[in-house]
């Protein structure tokens, strides 16, 4: 079960993210503001409003979303509340013919 929010400055969309949640995960997907519309708040406005419709549609879910944590939007996410609970690492092989 998902949706997705947008937040629009008259009749252009500035703000977006997903939302899905399974009875157990409340996970957000692609949040986005337009670069133009930075710092008014959008972005804390489209997490609040996931978080109510996770909180009404799946109650007992966690929510979840991945970022790093450094980055800017990192430091956005722990405002709203998240905490930074686990690192995920990853690597790939370059191919032996590049």
């Amino acid at each position: 079960m998902g949706c997705w929010l947008g937040a629009f400055d008259r009749d252009l969309l500035v703000g977006d993210l997903g939302i899905f949640a399974d009875g157990h995960v409340g996970r957000y997907q692609s949040v986005e503001t337009r670069p133009s519309h930075r710092g008014l708040g959008i972005c804390p406005a489209l997490l609040t409003t996931g978080a109510r419709w996770v909180a009404h549609h799946s109650p007992n879910a966690t929510r979840l979303i991945e970022t790093d944590q450094h980055e800017v939007a990192g430091q956005i996410y722990r405002r709203c509340g998240f905490v930074h609970t686990e690192t995920l690492i990853s690597a790939c092989r370059k191919p032996l013919d590049a």
